[in-house]
Order: structure tokens, then sequence, then C-alpha cells
């Protein structure tokens, strides 16, 4: 299975994703903010960041522009903001795809596997 990190500042959204993604057998790394974040993707390799757009520190966004390079971790980034996920920068060659807050565990999953396909 897949190496995931969370990324989000709500701890009910990063618990519930982290119990279902495990669940699934997916190995699931997590971080509460940006910088947290960041630090994990310097650190080790993932197949896929899943990362709230906005959060303290830096957001999906500028983890999406630092990090999601060819051959990178693919994003799958979240927001209750909707706007803010079709207006992002991604480097060229960037594999990102995004979900609208709130989803369900099944939308989540759904996008986990589409994502990874």
């Amino acid at each position: 299975m897949a190496r995931i990190l969370i990324a989000d500042d709500d701890q009910a959204v990063r618990d519930l994703a982290t119990r279902a993604l495990r669940s699934d057998g997916h190995t699931v790394t997590v971080a509460s903010d940006g910088s947290e974040a960041a630090r994990a993707l310097a650190s080790a390799s993932f197949d896929l960041v899943i990362s709230d757009v906005e959060m303290p520190g830096s957001g999906g966004i500028e983890l999406v522009q630092e990090f999601g390079k060819p051959g990178g971790p693919r994003f799958l980034l979240t927001s209750s903001f909707v706007e803010k996920l079709t207006r992002h920068d991604a480097p060229a060659g960037a594999s990102v795809a995004t979900l609208a807050k709130p989803f369900t565990l099944e939308q989540l999953r759904a996008e986990v596997r589409r994502r990874l396909a």
C-alpha cells in the first residue's frame, strides 16, 4: 500500500482520515500544520500528501509549490473554500487534485484510490 502524509490543523479531520486510511492498509504520517508537513516531506518520501489549503505555517498550496515536482508525491488539497482550490499555482508536472470540505470518508477513500491509481 501507499505512504500517505495527512496535513491538517483540525485534529478531528486528521484522526478520522488516519483511521480510515490505515484500515485500508496505508502507512499514514500526520502533521498538524504546514511547517510540520514540510519537515516530514523533507525527511521522508510519500506517495500522496493530503493537505488542507489553509493552515498555520504554510498551507497546502505552499507545500505543492515547494515539493510538487515531477516524480514527487501526488497531492490532494482539501478546503471548505472551494474557490481557492482552483486558483493555486502548481509547478509544471505536479500531480494535484482537490476535494472540498466537508467530505465523507467514502469520498476521501475514493479520491485516494484515484490519486494512487
